[in-house]
């Protein structure tokens, strides 16, 4: 199984100190050879002269701390420095690790497109803008491929934030006359839908008809819901490591979230999910 993004951004600044485990090394080099983002996180972490000051720092203590221990071998001492010695430094790595993160969120913006006649730059695939290409590899294709005549857009928006990973926020309203809204619901009850009852707390729906829905329980959701009277709505939101960094309720209606979807960074289905992978 795929380890989770976060947990190998943690374990990246301890590999560089060589005091992770040879089998945490193993899971950050098989993960960093798959996955781009993580791989130009180690390289940008690897090139900041910050960190390479405070793994030269960190060396430095490393080694002193090898050397009183050696020359204290008898003594129970060089067993507390030791240990004060790690825990240093693994607070400091930590300390550093949330410092980079906190400047990073901060100086990132949050990229909003809600100009319908610009729909398929948005829309994953080969025509789409770079960022929106491939959206964590999540089946868009529950969305219409393009705008078309009979398709009166009541609300659109596209929204893309990328602090630490990439995140996607989206959703098109439209209002179809009879036939082509019985044709669009043939379609979407067609499609072969995941389980989704249980991730990030959504439950069965009741607020709207589900239509058809692709979930993860960990990259998240694409779906379709409807009203029963000629409206549909499709929405997205498409994440990782178990919450999203985007504060998603300013700039989606809650109507257009699946009943309880909760992906806030403190939510109850991220705690669950990281003590079943710890």
């Amino acid at each position: 199984m795929k380890e989770p993004c976060e947990l190998i951004r943690d374990l990246m600044p301890l590999c560089h100190d060589n005091v992770a485990s040879a089998e945490s090394r193993a899971a950050v080099e098989a993960h960093v050879r798959v996955c781009e983002d993580c791989r130009k996180t180690w390289e940008r972490l690897c090139g900041s002269d910050y960190m390479e000051r405070y793994l030269f720092d960190a060396e430095m203590s490393r080694r002193a701390a090898q050397a009183y221990g050696k020359a204290k071998k008898k003594s129970r001492l060089w067993i507390v420095g030791l240990v004060i010695g790690i825990l240093g430094i693994l607070f400091g790595v930590t300390m550093v690790i949330l410092g980079v993160r906190a400047l990073w969120v901060a100086e990132t913006e949050v990229e909003v497109h809600d100009d319908v006649s610009e729909y398929t730059l948005y829309r994953s695939g080969p025509q789409a803008d770079e960022n929106f290409r491939n959206k964590w590899g999540m089946d868009e294709s529950i969305f219409p491929e393009k705008i078309t005549p009979e398709m009166n857009v009541q609300d659109y928006r596209m929204v893309y934030y990328n602090p630490w990973d990439a995140q996607y926020l989206g959703y098109l309203v439209v209002q179809y006359d009879a036939d082509s809204y019985k044709a669009e619901c043939e379609r979407l009850n067609a499609y072969a839908s995941t389980d989704y009852i249980g991730y990030y707390g959504v439950q069965e729906e009741t607020t709207y008809e589900l239509l058809a829905v692709n979930a993860d329980p960990y990259y998240g959701f694409v779906y379709a819901l409807t009203d029963g009277e000629g409206t549909i709505i499709y929405a997205e939101q498409i994440f990782c490591n178990y919450y999203m960094d985007l504060t998603y309720g300013d700039y989606i209606h809650g109507d257009y979230l699946l009943d309880g979807f909760d992906a806030r960074r403190g939510n109850p289905y991220r705690k669950q999910m990281m003590r079943e992978h710890s």
